[in-house]
Parts: structure tokens; C-alpha cells; sequence
């Protein structure tokens, strides 16, 4: 492999800003368990950039990848922006459970799992720790 073939491989994939939200907690939404709170986001609109603007593109980007690099054959790599798994600049609801539990005296959110939804289906999952 061109020690060039990676130097468009940057860990940031997508950026996106989600405007006009609003929030509520409520009953979860599918596929989490409709036993547990969430705290559900209602974005009516939002920008999303692929790759975000503070990263460099490959030469030749396309939404699925790059063009050749010098030596006219090799393709230098970067995270393609296939619609299927990005974002799109349109509106998103999105929704995190809360796990909470009250220690004596104050509470603490346990892991959040979440999940979000755009017109047209659902566009994956989130964990993390708290």
C-alpha cells in the first residue's frame, strides 16, 4: 500500500447541526423497551456535512469514496458519505433512555442508549457511558 493511500482518513465522518429542537421526556419509542423513559428530540430541520467542512477531501471525492493518488492507480481512502448510513440535511427525531437512579440525596443518569428516526426509517443506535 502508497504510504499516501491514508492521508485523507480522518476520524470525524459526518457533521451535522439539528435546528428548532424541542425536547420531552416520555415513554420510549421503538426499539427501545416502551417500559423505560426517554428523553425523545424533535429537530424539524438541520444541516449535515460529509465530510465535515474542517476536514480536508480526498482528491476526486465522491459520496462513496475517492479518485487514484500519484501513482494513477491506487485510490486514497477516506469514510465514504454513502446516504444509506449518513444523515441527511433534513429534520430528525432522536431518543436517549434515562436510566436514572436516586443514590440518597441526588441522582445520577446510569448509560444513555439511543436511537433516531428521519423520514424514511431508522438511522442507528448510540451508547455511552455516564
Amino acid at each position: 500500500q502508497p504510504p499516501w493511500k491514508y492521508d485523507y482518513a480522518f476520524a470525524p465522518v459526518w457533521d451535522a447541526n439539528f435546528t428548532g429542537c424541542t425536547w420531552k421526556v416520555s415513554q420510549c419509542l421503538d426499539p427501545l423497551p416502551t417500559t423505560e423513559d426517554c428523553v425523545i428530540y424533535d429537530c424539524p430541520s438541520g444541516e449535515v456535512a460529509c465530510p465535515p467542512l474542517d476536514v480536508p477531501q480526498c482528491p476526486g471525492r465522491t459520496l462513496l469514496g475517492c479518485g487514484v493518488g500519484p501513482d494513477n492507480s491506487t485510490k486514497y481512502w477516506q469514510h465514504p458519505c454513502n446516504p444509506l448510513v449518513t444523515p441527511q440535511s433534513k429534520g430528525m427525531t432522536f431518543w436517549c433512555s434515562l436510566n436514572t437512579t436516586n443514590g440518597g440525596g441526588g441522582s445520577s443518569a446510569g448509560p444513555l442508549r439511543g436511537v433516531g428516526k428521519r423520514a424514511g426509517g431508522q438511522v442507528g443506535g448510540a451508547g455511552g457511558g455516564g
